[in-house]
Order: C-alpha cells, then structure tokens, then sequence
C-alpha cells in the first residue's frame, strides 16, 4: 500500500480549478454533473438517471453497459480506479510528524531563519506523503518515545537534503533497517546521482521482505533508460496488483500511443469499449475525461455518416437538439439502438412530429434494467408534455413501487414530482411535496454530493420546488395552517413551514395564530425560546407587535417557505424581499396546478400575496419602529428599535413607501435620542 502515484503525462494530472471565495449554495435534488448514487454502483450497472451534463467517465460507462461487450469483475475493478486509486492511503503529514520527534529545524535552515525547513523544489508531495504514512506506521508500532524513531526522522532529513544517512545503528528494528536501506537510495536520487540510485533501488526490489520492495521497483524503473532493461522490468512490475498501474502510466508516458489529444480520445473511447482492458479501464477514463475537460471534441470536423461509437453518442448526448440523436438511432441496430432510443428520448420534446413514434417503441423495447430510470423519466415527461395523463401515472406509479427505487434519490425526486403534479387533492399533494437533497451545488457550477445509504429510504430533507411555489403563491394562510395541522406533511420539514408560517401571520396581521406556534418554535430551536416566549408574555398590543419586529430583525426569518435550508444564506442576505420563484424541474413535464384550491381559496391567496408584496422588511420595520417610539417616547428600546430600521437599509428588500418612512425612522432617531449609542451605531442610512 502506497500514496504514490505519479502523472501519465504532465498535461493528465492537472485538477479543474476552484475559485476561491466565499460562494452561495444551491439546493440541489438532481445533481447535474455527478449521479447521486455511488461510483462503485454505477461501474456494476446500478445505474440511476443518466443526464447528458454527467461528466464523461459516467457517461462513457453507461453507454458501454446499454451496447457494449459488459463489464467483468476485473473492469469494474478497474474502472473504480478513475474514482478510487487502488492501494492508496493517507496519514498525518511528515511534517506535523517530524515536528513531534525533532522539533529543531537543521541547523543550515535555523540560520535562514525559515519557517519551514522542507527543500520543497527537490521533494515532491508525494514523497512527503509517502514519508509521513510510513513514519507513522513505525510510530504506531513502536512509540513515539523508542529510539529508533529519532534516527529514523534524521536519516530521513538527510535523504531529503540528498545527503547520504549513516548505516543503521545497532539494535535498530529489523524493519527499520529497510527503512534505512530506502532512505539511503532516495539520497543518491535527491543528490542527482541516477545510475547508483537506480542500483540501489533495484537491490531493494529485490528484497521480497523490504516493505518499499515495489516502490524501489517503480523507482528504478523511472530511472531506467529505454531499451530491454525497461520493457524486461515494467512487465514485472505490471505483475504487481499494487504499482501495474504506475508501470503502464509510465510506459504511455515514455511512449504515448496517440499524436494529439483528439487521437488520445479516439483511442480512449475504442479502448474504453473493447473487453480486457482489467485494471486500465480507470486510466482510460481518466484520459478521456481530461481531453474533454481539455476542450477537445475529435469529432468536430467529422464529415459523412453518423458516428455510431462512443464519441458521437456523447456529442449527440451533448448537443443542442435532438437530431444527432434521431439520426444515431435511425442507423442503429439490435443492443447498439438502446443508448441511441435513450439519447432521442433525453433529447427530444413533447411537440416533435415523431415523438409519438419514440414512445412507442422505448414501450415495446427490451431495455436493460441500467437504462430503467433514463427511459421512465422521460417517457413519463413526453406522456405529460402531450397530455397523456392516465398513461403517465400508471407508467410513474409503476417506477415508484419497482425494488430499489428507494436508493436512486435523484430519479425519484422526478417520479414524485411528476405524480404531484396529477394530483387534484389536497391530502395527496402534502403526501407527494418532500424531496431529498441528492447534493450541494455552489454558484460556480461544483457540486458535492450527499452520500445516501444504499438500499435503504432516503431521508426527506426538502420540498417539491413547484409545491415551494404553490404555497408562496397560490395557497391562502388557512390552507398553510391546515397543512401545518395535517398528520400527513412530512415531521423533517414541519419546523421550516411553522417558522415561515409564524411571520407570515405576522405580517398579515394573524398575531394569535403566530404565537400559536411559540411552544413549538422554542422546542426546535432552544435559543430562541427566550425570544418567543417574551412576544407572547407581552400583554400590551403594541409592545407586543414591536419586539416581534426585533424578534424577526435579529433571526432574519421569510414569510415564505424554502426549498430546504441550505437556501437559507441565499435568502437572508436580501432580507426576504419577493421570494424568487422556482418552478418544477425541466424533466417533470407538466406544471404543477394545485387543483384543489376553491375560486374563494385563490381569491383569498391572491390578497394575501397582494398585501405581503406591500410589505417589503424596510418598510416593516420602519414601521413597528415609529410606531413604537411615537407610542413609548421613553422607553430605552425605542432608539435601539429606530437604529436597526435604519441599519436595515444597508441590505434590507424596499418598495415605494420605504424610503419616506426610512428618512422619517432617522430624523426621529437622531432628533429625540442623538446621544444614545443607537444613534451612534446609526450615523447614516443607505
């Protein structure tokens, strides 16, 4: 086992960059790059839904599992190796640990005065990487106090100075004299001395009881220079289930089978889908991960029929329309036609002249248990888009109830939405709304998956956007209060609609059913019971109104609900202002209409909604703030009360009448309380 692991080529091992700074988050219940099920999954053919965004290994994979030869045992190994480098390991960093056993610095680097004592233009992170784990494995097993572990960290610096250490002492443990041996070889290599490290490296090799026996093998290998010597020692080492993989990333280095990046990616995809590749079927997924991530499409000037391997199914995967995809299938046949019917069936929409014609025959054809989720999805989508609505909710019906379903979280969050969106009652609509987030998605485009536990019921975590949008939109507040009342709505997401139902009645002046919720609120979230509890203590109305506004002033709480709280930061930094509509994901099909609402139900929603777009956070609270001071003149809390108003402007949504009440909230402030540190927190307004 080793940390090792060395570039193929220099271009192969670059990371896509991150941006670095703060970034909003963004609820996300179908990832769009990644699948939410688990690598090792989706190379046995456990396969979720298959998005054309997915980055390529995945999509590579599921087109070999739709017309491909399969995958054995050893491929799937393999390909695992694009997600997992097998044999690899981690540990406490050399220097965390050096700085435990020898907390000096050498004496050449004390007198530089430097922080950190690594040469780290001769010592690559790997080397430090691979130093640390296995001082940490002579740590373990003799202590940090034994003798031994002294001279191994100062034979160690010597090595990584290129100087040479000393023979091992006497009494040294047997496996730290081939820790010696090894640290005295990559001395010579650090010194620039090739041909006596490659010796001792392969002295070292051959030591079957030298735990860097494969290491030295690899390292010698590096230092060999082309010829039979190195084709005689890399095949040895392609024998090694823990370094083959270095030998033939070393090999392709020497001697790349490709001219350009577009042959690199040719090569991959016939690689990719030919059988035997074994534990080389990660690299090249790697590799063809690179040339796309690189820009490169080796199709792009490709002229005459359509590319029916593996590349031309990505580009018409990728591609703006559904006709690259139609043409694939119609020159398709037999096994090769399912990932090509898939494509047609992603691709294409609800109006397209043929689209009947694709439903019909992804009805009629055999398709293999990996594509199961792909063709449900969207056949569900185009019944719903040409208004099949019975055939759609036998067919979603049906894939909600099918083994296993439970673990594809993404597919699901489909599946319920398209359901909820046929739904016409109100029982059945709360039934229907919760959704689990599948990741994390930042607002450069990353994402971050949630590991779920295989095999068992994902936990509900969000709601339904489009029921997001039914109830800040078209749900009147005694609906919001049945909702909260039913048995039915999903416990994990009770706390997030009682929080927003409790400034929503706020705010539409429903002050009993707001403190109705007190004892509920406190008990989720313990600090701020003291906070509730004091609102609802009030006896005076309009005390009682004003250290609500604080109340909300201080939590940053929405009278509307989220799709679940990692929108939370999005949302406070504007101060709740209109909240943004989300709608139903594209690949449900059909907007969601909640049927059930009554003419005077939407009448009712469309006041209230009316009457809270009036009502912008600014405005409120300069509102319960003069309201306050006009009313108690002397109370301590009436500049405090002012000051937040005013303080509020800085980030707080505004409409037409904020700015009036704004100028009104800080005259008042600086006229009837200017020496009060409120008023000093409060010197200017935005």
């Amino acid at each position: 086992m080793r940390v090792l692991r060395p570039a193929l080529v220099a271009a192969l091992v670059a990371l896509s960059a991150q941006p670095c700074g703060p970034s909003l988050t963004r609820t996300c219940l179908v990832p769009s790059s990644t699948p939410d099920c688990s690598p090792a999954d989706w190379v046995a053919g456990r396969m979720g839904l298959v998005l054309p965004s997915y980055h390529s290994p995945y999509l590579a994979l599921a087109f070999r599992w739709w017309s491909g030869p399969g995958m054995d045992a050893e491929e799937q190994a393999g390909a695992l190796g694009f997600w997992e480098e097998p044999g690899a390991e981690t540990g406490e960093s050399y220097d965390t640990l050096r700085d435990k056993v020898l907390p000096t610095p050498p004496p050449e680097q004390l007198a530089q005065g430097a922080q950190n004592w690594q040469l780290r233009d001769k010592v690559s992170s790997e080397a430090m990487a691979y130093a640390g784990l296995t001082l940490g494995k002579r740590v373990k097993a003799f202590g940090m106090a034994h003798p031994g572990i002294k001279a191994w960290v100062a034979a160690q610096d010597l090595a990584f100075r290129g100087q040479m250490p000393p023979e091992p002492e006497a009494g040294l443990p047997e496996v730290m004299k081939k820790d010696r041996a090894y640290q005295r070889g990559a001395s010579l290599y650090y010194a620039g001395h090739s041909q006596e490290a490659r010796e001792a490296f392969l002295s070292i090799g051959r030591d079957a009881a030298s735990p860097h026996s494969g290491l030295a093998r690899y390292m010698a290998l590096r230092l060999a220079e082309p010829g039979e010597d190195f084709d005689r020692e890399a095949k040895a080492l392609e024998k090694d289930p823990l370094w083959r993989l270095d030998a033939h990333r070393l090999k392709e280095k020497l001697s790349p089978p490709w001219g350009d990046l577009g042959g690199c990616q040719r090569l991959m995809a016939e690689r990719i889908m030919a059988s035997g590749r074994g534990f080389r079927l990660g690299e090249d997924l790697r590799n063809l991960a690179f040339t796309y991530n690189a820009g490169v499409d080796a199709l792009a000037k490709s002229e005459g029929p359509q590319e029916l391997g593996l590349l031309g199914w990505i580009q018409a995967m990728r591609s703006d329309g559904p006709e690259r995809a139609i043409a694939g299938f119609d020159a398709s046949q037999g096994r090769g036609a399912i990932p090509w019917l898939a494509a047609v069936l992603v691709k294409i929409d609800a109006k397209h002249p043929r689209c009947g014609e694709f439903l019909e025959k992804a009805r009629t054809m055999k398709v293999p248990s990996s594509a199961y989720a792909t063709f449900t999805v969207h056949r569900a989508r185009l019944l719903l888009g040409q208004g099949r609505l019975q055939a759609a909710g036998s067919l979603v019906d049906e894939a909600l109830a099918r083994p296993g379903m439970d673990r594809m979280a993404s597919t699901r969050n489909i599946l319920l939405g398209q359901r909820m969106s046929l739904c016409k009652d109100f029982g059945d609509f709360l039934a229907l709304l919760g959704r689990t987030v599948t990741a994390t998605e930042y607002d450069w485009g990353g994402s971050d998956g949630l590991v779920r536990p295989g095999g068992k019921i994902p936990r509900l975590d969000a709601l339904d956007p489009a029921a997001v949008d039914a109830f800040n939109f078209e749900l009147p507040l005694a609906l919001w209060q049945s909702a909260h009342d039913h048995p039915i709505f999903p416990k994990e997401l009770h706390p997030d609609l009682a929080q927003a139902l409790f400034v929503r009645s706020v705010l539409l002046n429903q002050e009993a059913a707001a403190l109705a919720l007190v004892d509920e609120l406190a008990k989720v979230e313990p600090k701020d019971a003291q906070g509730l509890q004091a609102c609802r203590a009030e006896q005076d109305p309009r005390r009682r109104r004003f250290l609500v506004s604080q109340f909300l002033w201080d939590r940053q709480w929405v009278p509307f609900l989220k799709q679940s709280r990692e929108d939370q930061y999005e949302y406070r930094t504007t101060w709740w202002g209109t909240p943004p509509k989300l709608g139903a994901h594209g690949l449900v099909g059909r907007p969601f209409q909640p049927g059930f609402l009554t003419p005077e139900q939407r009448r009712q929603a469309l006041l209230e909604t009316q009457s809270l777009a009036h009502q912008a956070p600014l405005s409120y609270f300069c509102r319960e703030a003069l309201a306050f001071a006009e009313a108690f003149p002397r109370d301590p809390q009436a500049a405090e009360g002012l000051s937040r108003a005013v303080r509020a402007s800085r980030a707080a949504y505004r409409d037409k009448a904020s700015d009036a009440l704004l100028l009104k909230a800080f005259r008042l402030l600086h006229k009837a309380y200017p020496d009060s540190e409120a008023a000093r927190r409060a010197k200017v307004y935005h």
